[in-house]
């Protein structure tokens, strides 16, 4: 408590130098005034580097000032810090000088200059100067260190400022470099706090956590908590993890680079790393990933293709153990065609194909007549013309049917070798009482036709015209 007072009160003092000053102020009734002050550039700074003292004077009399000099003998072995100066009334001058620090230090600066005939001393008040000591303690402890996966873990966090530097903007990250909620974010010099926060983990690792903060100038500060291994056992399972890959082009021109679309899959729950992507086919790892989370990744690589294949990518990648795991496209190979080799080839095959025919051997010469014919010919023909008789002998028949006589017996024509009997007389009366129609001869002479009507003759001369009066039309 009472080194947090002193320290209070030498900060108190540092303001008071910096913002108000000193002002002695000589016999007004002589003429001789002057306004003096005295600061600082920081109250602290690392060993080695230089302070910079800063003194104002101003000339508020109607004297002239002469012979101004300052000093402190905790400072260059008590030596002027500044050749003489002569201020006439009204004038200011700045006098500066770096003063390298090593240690603490406490100064008392004393002005001495000449005016109205006498000299004259004035001592500033005291500034103390301290080296940096930028000392904090950072003792981080956890609730367990071998938790299952996915498994809360609680933080805690204790701070202590152990130098002499007031922190100001306090900042606490977790080992994700996650920024901690404080309830604050100054920390005195001696003051102590601690702070609480939960974690959980997906595979082992190394827990630490840092600090930031500032002092009163802007010179920025950094420190870490001590390192806990947390320890996770791992248990990935390979069929988790998949790869698929697409030619951006499956048919090239000619032999050069092919570019693909390789997907990695993740489906676990544990990280992946020292990914590798190779073409068993050339046996190129084509492309690297260092880690990989749980979900997707698109990787485009691009693989030398010289001649038409099936191009196949094998992943291998490790668990946060070390263990290797390794899958591919074999299942599901993404063939690239080559079509200058494609045409060659085609090209050689019909050459090939040629000279491989057998010399055609000459044939006998063509039969003549129904011999050069061919079964089928003969059949086609044999069936044509037996459809055609059959066509015949029904017409024939078609037409006897026509020309045979109505009534009575009869024999066909043609179907007997005799004629058929004449009938008698008595055999046409009984003919013609029954209930037949009577058959009537043949007449000898073709009856003429219709006489044609005799034309009218035409009348001869003039036309006489009657008009009846009907009343008018």
């Amino acid at each position: 408590m009472k080194k947090r007072l002193l320290f209070a009160g030498i900060l108190l003092v540092v303001m008071l130098t910096l913002l108000v000053g000193v002002h002695p102020t000589a016999n007004a009734a002589e003429g001789v005034s002057l306004e003096a002050k005295f600061w600082v550039d920081r109250a602290y700074i690392w060993e080695g580097e230089y302070i910079g003292l800063r003194f104002k004077f101003v000339n508020t009399g109607t004297v002239t000032i002469s012979n101004l000099t300052v000093r402190d003998a905790s400072v260059a072995d008590g030596a002027w810090l500044n050749s003489a100066i002569t201020l006439a009334p009204g004038e200011t001058r700045i006098v500066t000088y770096n003063l390298p620090l090593n240690h603490d230090v406490t100064l008392s600066p004393t002005v001495q200059y000449s005016a109205g005939g006498s000299t004259r001393t004035y001592n500033f008040q005291s500034q103390e100067l301290y080296i940096i000591d930028d000392s904090v303690t950072m003792t981080l402890e956890s609730s367990t260190t071998t938790p299952a996966a996915g498994e809360e873990v609680t933080f805690t966090l204790h701070i202590r400022n152990d130098g002499n530097v007031p922190y100001r903007n306090l900042k606490l990250y977790n080992h994700n470099n996650e920024l901690i909620p404080t309830r604050g974010t100054q920390l005195w010099s001696g003051d102590s706090v601690s702070v609480v926060t939960t974690a959980t983990f997906k595979e082992s690792d190394e827990v630490q956590f840092d600090m930031t903060a500032t002092d009163a100038y802007g010179t920025v500060y950094s420190h870490a908590s001590n390192t806990i291994k947390i320890s996770v056992p791992i248990n990935f399972d390979v069929s988790a993890l998949s790869v698929t890959a697409e030619a951006q082009y499956n048919k090239l021109s000619s032999p050069g680079p092919a570019s693909f679309d390789v997907l990695i899959s993740n489906k676990s729950e544990y990280g992946l790393y020292d990914i590798s992507i190779i073409d068993t086919g050339t046996n190129e790892v084509v492309s690297n990933i260092s880690n990989m989370e749980k979900g997707d990744r698109l990787v485009r690589v691009s693989t030398q293709v010289d001649e038409t294949r099936e191009v196949v990518f094998e992943v291998q990648v490790h668990d946060a153990d070390g263990n290797t795991f390794t899958v591919d496209t074999k299942n599901a190979p993404t063939t690239v065609t080559i079509l200058s080799q494609l045409a060659e080839e085609q090209a050689a095959a019909a050459a090939a194909s040629a000279a491989a025919m057998p010399t055609p051997t000459p044939s006998a010469p063509p039969e003549e007549g129904l011999a050069a014919l061919s079964g089928w010919t003969l059949a086609s023909i044999g069936f044509g013309t037996a459809i055609l008789v059959v066509v015949i002998v029904l017409i024939a028949l078609t037409i006897a049917s026509k020309k045979r006589p109505r009534g009575g017996d009869f024999s066909p024509m043609g179907m007997g070798d005799e004629p058929a009997p004449k009938k008698t007389k008595k055999e046409k009366e009984q003919l013609r009482g029954s209930s037949m129609p009577p058959i009537n001869p043949v007449p000898k002479k073709r009856p003429s036709g219709p006489k044609k009507k005799a034309k009218k003759k035409k009348r001869k001369g003039p036309i006489r015209v009657s008009y009846r009066d009907g009343g008018g039309f």
